[in-house]
């Protein structure tokens, strides 16, 4: 828990100055700012799940299931912007997908 904390005070207090010093004018509309504070409770929440996994299973087995981001970023990607990786994005997938399949593999032998 403090782990998080910590990464979100510091996040906060970074992003927060960067908007008020970088600021074009134009602020979020009550809409966007719901929005945002329902992106920061979804991504705590996801955290929290995220760091409760790793307390109650070996690494070894729960990395291969972090890769899965990959595949999600992926097809969001598509269906919301139409938009693929190129080749070398899909080779590099593939490689960490392997990589993180043989660790998983080998630990559990």
């Amino acid at each position: 828990m403090a782990l998080m904390a910590h990464t979100a005070l510091v996040g906060a207090v970074v992003f927060i100055s960067l908007t008020l010093a970088l600021n074009s004018g134009t602020w979020p509309t009550a809409l966007d700012a719901g929005l945002m504070l329902a992106l920061g409770a979804l991504a705590t929440v996801g955290h929290l799940m995220f760091t409760s996994a790793y307390r109650e299973a070996p690494a070894s087995t729960l990395a291969p299931v972090n890769y899965m981001h990959i595949a999600f970023a992926t097809l969001l990607g598509w269906l919301v912007f139409q938009q693929l990786p190129d080749a070398p994005g899909f080779t590099g997938m593939a490689l960490i997908a392997v990589a993180g399949l043989l660790a998983a593999w080998q630990a559990s032998r």
